[in-house]
């Protein structure tokens, strides 16, 4: 558990609280990386969605318009 001010964004805290993620099992180590990770869309990054493939972890995060960019409209043409 990650204690942080309220007016901190969540999505900057995922990547360490990933690093400090241990699943304990009945025999063996513990699981340092989970196979699938589901969160909501203000996770909807470029910078996490990268860590998650860089870890092998498939994310289940819905796109948030917000954070893609907008197409810039066209210039008219006259005739």
């Amino acid at each position: 558990m990650i204690v942080v001010p309220a007016n901190e964004n969540d999505s900057t805290l995922y990547i360490p609280t990933l690093k400090n993620f241990k699943i304990k099992r009945p025999v063996g180590r513990p699981v340092n990386r989970p196979s699938k990770v589901t969160a909501d869309g203000m996770y909807d990054t470029a910078k996490i969605r990268k860590y998650n493939r860089k870890r092998g972890i498939k994310s289940n995060i819905p796109v948030n318009k917000r954070n893609r960019k907008k197409k810039k409209g066209s210039v008219p043409e006259f005739l």
